[in-house]
């Protein structure tokens, strides 16, 4: 006892430092931890955010388009054709795709009918089967289109313009941004030559590549080719036009996503400044633009500024669309993504699931927007620490990921890491394997 005594009184200011460096190495390390978990967190809020914006920016770029593709329907449209139709007038597109498909059907049961004719009936349904989130089948029909309108010297070609777009929208949704470009710079290639440079068509291809290229990270491609359009839409319609206000969100876009806020928001205010002498305070168009603003103000951390302008945006959504809206969804997302960056987690799933709601309804269950929003509330319950739960909606998300978009598609990935995280935080040790959990949850590849 004497000896170890000895020995402390001896060495104590030795054993004392050792002890103070282990304890600061533990404390290191599990600062070290803790960070890895936040930004794995911040990285995967992050995704399913831009998931959301991208939704948002999509809609507003169909709304900038001051001119629309050449009216693309047959000659002599059938009952079935005109069904599709009225049902798409409506909003309808689940009972509008079940008739354009039978109009199809009634064209190539036909001896009598035009092949082009037959066409126009594909392409249409094809747009149906894009707007409801089945690309492949989308593709299938655009691809029958175009083989027609080759074989016929007298197809307009504009038309055949319009279906090389659609081809680069399909590209566009399932992440592969090369090809995509390839099918806008076709498009625009034939709207060049007939039409000329400074022809709203063209301007809308402009648009459409721009778009593309802020996808890549390519922003001053984007720029450019936005300022491109802005430039023609200037000089033929004159700088009070609605779709001028549109080409000045789409710039904004560009700057937000750089994370250049003050010129987003000098260039979103032009857009509000137009689109309400233009439009006036309570069309949907203007209520996008209020939302906008909302978003940088949230990404500036400015939480309050940023409800006050979705609450505007919902006011108008929710009157001039009603709340089923996809629009009014994404508005309704957006204000949960608010509410959970300032941790009140029971606001934001109250917001999450009205949006899901509205758009089960309105664009069903496996439907790719369907599916961000599963993913959104699984973020919620990831920060709650409710990791079942939040594994039950991101499982949901990944498979519509799979079946919709493919597995290598950008907001697939985004699902499967998320999963992946979770899990870990779920079973810290491992116990099954992540890849034997995820087998097991997919083996039925059923949607529900």
């Amino acid at each position: 006892m004497e000896t170890l005594k000895t020995l402390w009184l001896e060495n104590w200011k030795i054993i004392v430092g050792v002890v103070v460096v282990v304890l600061g190495l533990i404390t290191t390390y599990i600062t070290l931890k803790t960070a890895q978990v936040n930004h794995k967190a911040a990285k995967e809020k992050a995704a399913a955010e831009k998931q959301e914006r991208e939704e948002r920016q999509k809609r507003e770029a169909q709304q900038a388009q001051p001119a629309a593709p050449p009216e693309i329907k047959p000659a002599k449209p059938n009952f079935a054709f005109n069904q599709g139709e009225a049902f798409y007038e409506k909003g309808d597109y689940k009972n509008a795709l079940v008739a354009f498909e039978k109009s199809v059907a009634v064209y190539e049961a036909d001896e009598n009918a035009q092949p082009i004719d037959l066409a126009k009936a594909y392409y249409l349904a094809g747009v149906l089967h894009y707007e409801l989130g089945e690309y492949d089948a989308a593709y299938k029909r655009y691809i029958a289109a175009e083989g027609i309108y080759k074989n016929d010297a007298n197809a307009n070609q504009l038309e055949l313009g319009a279906i090389y777009t659609a081809h680069g929208n399909v590209y566009e949704k399932q992440g592969k941004w090369d090809t995509a470009l390839i099918w806008h710079k076709k498009a625009l290639s034939v709207d060049e030559k007939i039409l000329g440079t400074g022809d709203l068509y063209t301007a809308t291809d402009y648009n459409n590549i721009a778009v593309v290229y802020k996808k890549q990270g390519e922003y001053e491609e984007a720029l450019e080719w936005h300022r491109k359009a802005l430039v023609v839409r200037e000089k033929v319609l004159g700088k009070e036009h609605p779709s001028i206000a549109a080409s000045y969100n789409n710039i904004a876009v560009v700057y937000d996503e750089q994370g250049k806020y003050e010129e987003a928001l000098e260039w979103y205010s032009k857009a509000l400044v137009a689109k309400e002498k233009a439009l006036g305070k309570e069309h949907p168009s203007t209520a996008m633009t209020y939302g906008n603003i909302a978003i940088v103000y949230k990404e500036q951390g400015k939480y309050e500024e940023a409800l006050e302008w979705y609450r505007k945006a919902l006011a108008v959504c929710e009157k001039a669309l009603g709340k089923e809206h996809p629009d009014t969804a994404a508005t309704y997302n957006n204000i949960a993504n608010v509410y959970e960056e300032q941790g009140k987690y029971g606001e934001a799933l109250e917001w999450h699931h009205k949006a899901l709601v509205a758009k089960e309804k309105a664009l069903g269950k496996e439907h790719p927007s369907t599916a961000v929003t599963y993913n959104n509330i699984a973020n919620v319950y990831d920060g709650q620490g409710k990791y079942e739960e939040a594994l039950e909606l991101s499982v949901k998300a990944y498979r519509v990921g799979v079946v919709k978009l493919g597995e290598d598609h950008p907001y697939t990935q985004t699902y499967l890491n998320n999963m992946r995280n979770t899990y870990a935080r779920w079973r810290a040790d491992g116990t099954p394997p992540f890849e034997a959990w995820l087998a097991a949850q997919m083996k039925d590849n059923i949607l529900s």
